[in-house]
């Protein structure tokens, strides 16, 4: 059997640093070309065993207020149709007599 020791009895570097410095100096790209891009959406949607309560509905609470104003209306000749008028007299007769003596003391004969 072999027996366990430490390759050192101490660390081999006590840090390690790296640094690099990378610069690009009078870069020309041109004018960029972005082509119109292309896309397609589908969706499918589900809604299963969906349960709702009885809806309430508050009474509805309307106040309309309307303001109409008509101006520069023009028309045509209005058309009447033909007017039936019947009319009856209650007329009764009076024999001659009767109109002379109600005519006493006219001074219109």
């Amino acid at each position: 059997m072999l027996g366990f020791s430490p390759l050192a009895a101490s660390p081999l570097a006590s840090s390690a640093s790296i640094e690099q410095g990378f610069g690009a100096d009078d870069v020309f790209a041109g004018a960029p070309l972005v082509d119109s891009p292309s896309l397609t959406q589908f969706h499918a949607l589900k809604a299963a065993q969906i349960t709702t309560g009885a809806p309430v509905v508050d009474a509805p609470d309307i106040d309309q207020l309307h303001n109409i104003t008509a101006s520069s209306i023009t028309t045509s000749t209005p058309a009447i149709d033909t007017t039936t008028l019947a009319e009856d007299y209650g007329l009764t007769e009076r024999t001659a007599d009767h109109d002379r003596q109600s005519n006493r003391g006219c001074a219109c004969h």
